[in-house]
């Protein structure tokens, strides 16, 4: 059997190991793209807080820190509200929506109401932002509001629609648990 050369060997190395590399690298950004988790922001809990005349909605004190710039994103929620995104969430959220296929209807819905429904909104030297108006029609959202904690983002929520809502998610905590996570 002959000897190879340095330049062959590695030529038959490359050929081997440069595609399981690729995949490998492509299923990590794919892990992390889906996570949704893009540095180490974390939102939990619930704030009851009041809209001013303005509407605006000063952010809690806890949850400002993760705002990192002037601006944040508000957008309509999945389950009717508004959730408002740190940009480097949104940003993670909004590429995997501009990633569906454009040739798929419900593709193109989803994208059409996602983004006809966000709202680039800045914040002020006060720490409020001013929900968008379009925005709080849609939701029903009134003066009274529950701002809750879901990880990487929050939801804005009128405070009757959202106990009636907690009621029901506390009733079914237990089951959706062992169906979802284990």
């Amino acid at each position: 059997m002959a000897e190879r050369s340095k330049t062959e060997t590695m030529k038959i190395a490359i050929t081997i190991f440069l595609p399981v590399f690729i995949e490998l690298a492509f299923s990590l950004c794919i892990i992390v793209v889906r996570s949704g988790r893009t540095s180490d922001i974390m939102f939990y809990g619930q704030k009851e807080l009041t809209v001013d005349d303005k509407g605006r909605l000063m952010l809690p004190s806890s949850y400002r820190n993760e705002f990192q710039g002037d601006v944040c994103y508000a957008c309509f929620g999945l389950d009717g509200c508004i959730e408002v995104y740190p940009k480097p969430t949104y940003d993670v959220r909004a590429a995997r929506i501009i990633a569906l296929n454009d040739f798929d209807a419900k593709a193109r819905e989803i994208k059409r109401t996602f983004y006809s429904n966000t709202f680039d909104i800045p914040m002020d030297s006060h720490n409020r932002i001013l929900l968008p108006k379009a925005l709080v029609d849609k939701t029903q959202t009134g003066k009274k509001v529950v701002v809750v904690g879901m990880y990487d983002h929050l939801e804005v929520w009128d405070s009757d629609i959202f106990l009636k809502l907690s009621q029901e998610g506390d009733k079914n905590y237990a089951s959706n648990a062992e169906k979802l996570v284990s």
